[in-house]
């Protein structure tokens, strides 16, 4: 599969650089990427999946216990004949089969068995997503689109937050996707908290719904408002945010570094008179296999690249917009909010360009 054999290039060409033996993949978003797509989590809390796979200068090993290696080889792996397997028995450990190499030498995203930790050098080959990635990011973006408006359309004040949140993973697992990360803010959440666990207390007449979910590995983010009032400050303080976020849009230029972006984000909240509120949560920063790979900071040096995505969370205290954003070479594009949307859109005028961005769904 040509996918594979570009990311497997690409591990290669990093060995050559590092002067190393080979590297090893433990974590669940690199075994998400290497097999394009593939899931090796048991236990969905574990950041270690029940699976590694080693890549050295002339082979590619699956390795992990006899439970698992049959179902990764013939449903999580683009092809299973492209891995050699390594099994073990599911009372020993991944250590004994990795102790007939030599690891004095070899990286790895853990550390793990003696061997050096390069997680920063794979992330980078990660969140530079290939063609193929592409495809699947505009494909999955638009289904979860879709999915995400539909259940949050069926919302109404006294529905609690537990019952939302029941609904949305239903709706999205469903379509095949998982979300490491699902907040549902009512009327009094949103007013108190940055990042909502659903409580069980009711949405009331204003609220909004958050999502990381994922498909083949790939993390999309998205947000959407619901109001069942008329409520012109509402307007006013959303449409402020809404500016903030279609500024963030334009401003993700190819070759801008992430710290540049904390310093742009932050003048663009002053702009709209909220200085205070940047202070108060993150703003976002690259999005790939992990609902945020690099969040920007003053001290972020990652340089933004044509084929990257970011997803920026600009938020005042009630009020929240966000959504997933493919820096292209022909320009950026959102995949969480495209033509086929049913949300109300609001067209803002940016220094003569338009963005359109999602408004609040009345009822």
């Amino acid at each position: 599969m040509e996918e594979f054999e570009v990311k497997v290039e690409r591990l290669r060409k990093l060995m050559k650089k590092r002067e190393l033996k080979g590297v090893l993949l433990s974590r669940v978003e690199n075994f998400a990427w290497i097999t394009c797509g593939g899931r090796s989590w048991v236990v969905t809390s574990n950041p270690v999946g029940v699976a590694s796979v080693l890549v050295t200068e002339n082979a590619v090993y699956m390795i992990s216990n006899n439970i698992e290696m049959e179902r990764l080889l013939k449903e999580e792996t683009p092809s299973g004949s492209l891995f050699t397997p390594l099994e073990y028995r599911w009372y020993e450990s991944e250590e004994k089969v990795l102790s007939t190499f030599d690891l004095s030498n070899t990286g790895s995203d853990t550390g793990a068995y003696g061997t050096l930790d390069v997680s920063g050098d794979i992330k980078k080959l990660r969140v530079k997503l290939t063609p193929w990635e592409i495809e699947r990011y505009r494909k999955f973006g638009e289904e979860l689109q879709m999915v995400f408006e539909e259940a949050v359309d069926t919302f109404h004040p006294d529905m609690t937050e537990f019952e939302a949140s029941g609904i949305l993973q239903n709706a999205m697992f469903a379509h095949g996707f998982e979300a490491p990360v699902l907040l549902v803010f009512g009327d009094e959440s949103r007013k108190l908290y940055r990042h909502n666990i659903p409580r069980d207390v009711k949405l009331g007449n204003t609220f909004f719904a958050s999502t990381c979910a994922g498909k083949g590995g790939l993390i999309l983010a998205l947000t959407r408002m619901v109001s069942f009032v008329n409520d012109a400050h509402l307007e006013d303080q959303y449409l402020k945010n809404a500016m903030i976020d279609a500024e963030e849009f334009l401003e993700s230029l190819e070759g801008r570094r992430l710290n540049e972006m904390f310093n742009i984000i932050k003048g663009l909240y002053e702009k709209q008179g909220v200085a205070e509120q940047f202070e108060l949560h993150h703003q976002g920063g690259t999005i790939a296999y992990l609902p945020r790979e690099e969040i920007s900071t003053p001290s972020s040096e990652t340089i933004l690249e044509s084929n990257m995505a970011v997803a920026w969370n600009p938020t005042i205290t009630g009020t929240k917009l966000e959504d997933t954003i493919l820096i292209t070479e022909a320009g950026n594009e959102y995949v969480t909010f495209t033509e086929k949307s049913k949300w109300p859109v609001l067209e803002l005028n940016v220094n003569g360009t338009t963005v359109k961005r999602p408004g609040i769904l009345k009822k």
